[in-house]
């Protein structure tokens, strides 16, 4: 497997460009993931919930509607451009419950504790490793004792298939037009603090795909 280093002006760039049109090129495909996910995280009325790369706002708007009145749903996204067309969803939906902030996860803007449950839906392969680990350790330190963690990634498996070596070589050919790599989702969600409680295995365009609802583990 590759470790590329995503630089956080190029990725920013990048989804700036993309944010009128991620949903044309993108939703088709992630839309299914998206909404099994948001589900399995089952989020309860009044939780405090965080997505980490709220893209365009559409599991936002899940989570929030799934929380309810009496809960509190914050996105984070680092593009401006994707900040806006969530922004704009949420509004839409009408969701006072809700709020976009531009941010960026290897620092979030929250104080330690503050939620019950955190998401991110194929966000996590766009960090290097390194970054990856300080990401899950902002995760841990903003949810509570007891919080737990969902996550929806290209998935790297021992036996790559064919497909994903090729993606992962246009990857590293081509990092301007391909940001994401497939990560081991259940070892780095194990080496930095997360017990997997469930996993969900799949394919997206014959890219293997995981979604895992995690629970942090207190050390």
């Amino acid at each position: 497997m590759s470790q590329r280093v995503t630089s956080t002006l190029g990725v920013r760039t990048s989804y700036d460009k993309l944010s009128r049109w991620y949903d044309l090129l993108s939703g088709p495909f992630e839309s299914g993931w998206r909404e099994l996910a948001v589900r399995r995280l089952n989020i309860a009325a009044g939780e405090s919930v965080l997505e980490i790369g709220c893209g365009t706002g559409h599991s936002l708007v899940s989570l929030a509607v799934a929380a309810g009145r009496t809960g509190r749903v914050y996105g984070v996204d680092l593009s401006a451009g994707m900040c806006r067309v969530s922004d704009a969803r949420v509004k839409r939906a009408h969701l006072s419950a809700a709020r976009v902030i531009r941010g960026d996860a290897l620092a979030l803007p929250f104080a330690s504790g503050q939620f019950a449950a955190v998401f991110m839906s194929f966000t996590l392969e766009l960090f290097s490793a390194g970054d990856a680990a300080q990401v899950l350790g902002e995760c841990r330190r903003a949810l509570a004792a007891d919080g737990r963690l969902g996550v929806i990634a290209l998935d790297w498996q021992e036996h790559a298939t064919v497909i994903t070596r090729i993606y992962d070589w246009a990857g590293r050919r081509f990092p301007g037009w391909i940001d994401c790599h497939p990560i081991p989702v259940i070892d780095v969600l194990c080496g930095h603090g997360f017990n997997p409680t469930e996993v969900i295995r799949g394919s997206l365009g014959g890219l293997p795909v995981a979604v895992v609802i995690a629970q942090k583990i207190d050390r």
